[in-house]
């Protein structure tokens, strides 16, 4: 891939992924996160709360939307190690959308995963594969097609370049 689309892909990814309520800010949002859902559940003294029934996470103009959310903290809950999403998995912001079967982010290792069908759309552009997995602090992706699939990606031009 040349230089050209792999800024235009690492763009398109940072637009979609760079979402506060996922943790690809480097610095944490002070807003806070309202969590809506039919059913919540908290085993393990609060270590693990899980979300059940058309959840929705909204944090200042990003929401999450899927059917099943797994949040998983340090021992007392005083940070958050890993967040899991299932089914019909929504991320939407300002225009923005990335979606896939499951959402994972990993805080220690700063990475998000989208599973399954992965897709991530702004505007024109898009990115799809069985996996796209972003790297937060080295601002790198990865799109993996599916078995005997490929990767798909379309960019649009928006103007001359510079």
């Amino acid at each position: 891939m040349n230089r050209r689309w792999h800024a235009y892909v690492i763009t398109l990814i940072l637009l979609v992924l760079a979402t506060p309520l996922w943790g690809a800010e480097t610095k944490p949002s002070s807003e806070p996160v309202e969590i809506t859902s039919h059913k919540m559940v908290s085993e393990k003294g609060g270590e693990k709360i899980i979300f059940l029934g058309e959840v929705v996470a909204k944090q200042g103009d990003t929401t999450l939307y899927c059917e099943e959310m797994h949040v998983f903290q340090e021992q007392g809950g005083s940070q958050i190690q890993r967040i899991e999403a299932y089914r019909q998995v929504r991320i939407v912001q300002e225009g923005r959308v990335a979606t896939g079967d499951r959402g994972t982010f990993f805080q220690l290792e700063r990475k998000v995963i989208l599973q399954g069908n992965a897709r991530a759309v702004s505007g024109q552009d898009e990115v799809e594969g069985e996996t796209i997995t972003y790297f937060l602090d080295q601002e790198n992706i990865q799109v993996d097609a599916p078995e005997g699939g490929r990767v798909k990606a379309t960019f649009s031009p928006k103007g001359e370049p510079q």
